[in-house]
């Protein structure tokens, strides 16, 4: 038995019936046919030196004689046939010619087998399934698939299998083309009879159906095989269809790795799907709000089941609490979407915004007024820790002080001018701290002197003073009023006059003339609140002595020098210099006097070593000395010059 298209060794006995015979002439027939097709002429020549003889049409160049000798004794021949056709198919004999003895004919069957085509497998609709899938298939549908098989010899098996199992046909057909054999026998009498066999083997079709189903998620990649075989000595021929269903995606999920965020920072966040056939669409939505695209990747595993979709996301404090969805749906199949959240906890430093209470107008608040204020906080996590600020200078609850402050608000209670100013609220949380706004609060009083007293001295009879009434005040002052404290100053003999006026301040010139108008002068401001309680006063004095200087040492001190130093104070009103006045202690003689017009500094040179004086210090102007501060200083001895 031969394939078709293989070679086959057809055996012919050639051993000799005594030694001292030979062999002339090997004959090859197929029968029934009396023609030779192949001989092997060794008449006269050696077995060696035989002459090959092949028919032309039935074989060509397509066949081949050969033995073995041992030593010059020829035992087995065999006539090989290459590139077998089934028209070689029958029984060949070989008849062997002797020299001496009679011819020995030898006959052996040659089965030609042809393989069956590749098989072809249809849908339901005929059409060719080409690919190494059907599909796209739906769930609960039938997949119906044939397998057709065109000739071979002898006729085929053809089965389905599935996963190493054979698959029931439920329908099995076979169709000849319409080629049918008719009534009788087919042998030599009719000559196209093998041909006739011939033709119909291999216009035979065999037709194996399969129904697959209702399918569902266990076929999704089932494989189905037909094979098709007539002969164990080839390899069956197989064509395998996967189905490729079409399927909703069995679960989503997104990661819970990290389920805190930082406003501001950049984060990833994962989300995987599968089940799905084709592989599935992610979309991400923000509180039903769809996502940009390019706001996240997706990535197929190479079977395309796993889909996993990559968010980069950089979250606002407005995103907390937000709902963030990973959609995950089949684009082939409605109604296919599945879905995973996530409540965004999204945690940031605290945003504050401060106001007044919403009773106060903000133009109308004066001293003696109790105000509060409103922290209103934005934080993730909850503030741990609340700051008020004045002015940038931290506020501390202080009942005495009256400032009260309760859960986010701050109450400042009998108002003063000097809670003007600035107000803002600080929160902190574990992200950070957060200002609020600024918020201004201005506290309107009446006038308040500046500078609240002042002493004029130096003023001479006749000599022209100016005095300036500065204030304070909120809304500014509109008027000023004057009182002398020993006499009524409209009736004086040098009356008041205005020199100028200005926002917050009057300058006036008074000339006192007589003993009685020294003293005090005292200043009130007028405002839209009233007028100011506590006045300005202004005492002015005779001009006189200056004050003793005060705070008077040494500086530095050597063997034949001292540096000394006062600080000076009150001059009389009058410009003053100042002077000093060194007594020999051991002599009592005065030993120098030194004079300084601007500071009371002295520098004391040329003295002798280890020697003692008293210093007498001064401050002088054209009413006279004052007091003497009275200073003991030494120069320093050569040894402790030396040293």
């Amino acid at each position: 038995e031969v394939t078709e298209g293989g070679s086959a060794i057809l055996p012919c006995d050639m051993s000799l019936p005594s030694l001292d015979d030979a062999i002339y002439l090997v004959v090859w027939f197929l029968e029934p046919n009396k023609k030779p097709i192949y001989t092997f002429d060794a008449r006269g020549k050696p077995l060696s030196m035989g002459r090959r003889w092949s028919e032309v049409v039935s074989f060509g160049l397509r066949a081949d004689f050969r033995f073995s000798l041992h030593g010059q004794i020829p035992s087995k021949g065999h006539l090989i046939i290459n590139g077998t056709t089934l028209a070689d198919e029958g029984i060949y004999r070989c008849r062997v010619d002797f020299k001496n003895s009679p011819a020995r004919h030898f006959r052996v069957q040659l089965n030609v087998t042809v393989p069956p085509s590749e098989p072809r497998i249809t849908d339901e609709t005929g059409r060719e399934i080409r690919s190494a899938k059907l599909g796209p298939l739906k769930k609960k549908q039938w997949a119906v698939l044939q397998c057709h098989v065109t000739g071979g010899k002898p006729s085929p098996e053809v089965e389905w299998y599935t996963n190493g199992q054979r698959f029931a046909s439920t329908t099995d057909l076979e169709m000849h083309n319409d080629l049918q054999l008719g009534n009788g026998i087919l042998n030599d009498q009719h000559p196209d009879a093998n041909a006739l066999l011939q033709q119909q083997q291999q216009q035979r079709i065999i037709v194996r159906e399969i129904r697959v189903g209702p399918l569902n998620r266990s076929h999704q990649d089932a494989q189905f095989t037909c094979r098709a075989s007539n002969s164990r000595a080839s390899a069956p021929k197989t064509k395998t269809v996967t189905l490729d269903i079409q399927l909703p995606p069995l679960k989503v999920d997104i990661s819970k790795v990290e389920t805190r965020f930082v406003a501001g920072e950049s984060s990833e966040i994962r989300c995987q799907t599968f089940g799905s056939r084709p592989a599935a669409s992610i979309s991400w939505w923000k509180d039903n709000v769809r996502l940009s695209d390019s706001s996240y990747k997706v990535f197929d595993d190479e079977k395309g089941n796993l889909t996993t979709s990559v968010f980069r996301a950089n979250f606002t404090k407005e995103d907390n609490g937000r709902t963030l969805t990973c959609r995950a749906s089949n684009r082939l199949l409605e109604a296919s979407a599945i879905e995973d959240f996530l409540r965004l906890d999204v945690q940031f430093a605290p945003m504050a915004t401060l106001r007044l209470g919403p009773t106060f107008k903000a133009d109308s608040i004066k001293e003696g007024d109790d105000v509060y204020f409103e922290c209103s906080i934005q934080a993730n996590p909850d503030v741990t820790r609340l700051v008020w600020k004045h002015e940038d200078r931290t506020l501390v609850y202080n009942a005495s002080a009256k400032i009260i402050m309760s859960n986010q608000s701050l109450v400042l209670r009998g108002l003063t001018r000097q809670r003007s100013g600035h107000y803002k609220c600080v929160g902190v949380n574990a992200r950070g701290e957060g200002s609020s706004n600024l918020v201004p609060l201005t506290v309107r009083y009446t006038p308040v002197c500046r500078y609240p007293s002042r002493n004029i001295r130096g003023a001479e009879r006749g000599d022209f003073l100016n005095l300036s009434c500065s204030v304070d005040a909120l809304p500014l002052p509109t008027k000023y009023r004057y009182k002398h404290t020993e006499h009524d100053i409209s009736s004086s003999s040098s009356p008041l006059v205005t020199l100028s006026s200005s926002t917050n301040e009057e300058t006036l010139r008074f000339r006192p003339e007589l003993e009685a108008d020294f003293g005090t002068l005292a200043c009130w401001a007028y405002s839209d609140l009233g007028w100011q309680q506590d006045p300005c006063l202004f005492r002015f004095y005779p001009a006189g002595p200056p004050e003793s200087l005060s705070n008077c040492s040494v500086l530095n001190q050597t063997a034949d020098s001292i540096q000394v130093s006062c600080s000076s104070n009150d001059d009389g009103g009058l410009k003053q210099t100042f002077q000093l006045q060194a007594m020999d202690v051991m002599t009592g003689q005065p030993q120098l006097t030194l004079q300084s017009d601007s500071v009371a500094e002295f520098w004391l040179t040329d003295l002798e070593p280890g020697s003692t004086f008293m210093l007498y210090l001064y401050a002088v102007n054209v009413k006279g000395l004052s007091q003497p501060v009275v200073l003991p200083v030494s120069t320093l001895k050569e040894a402790a010059k030396r040293t």
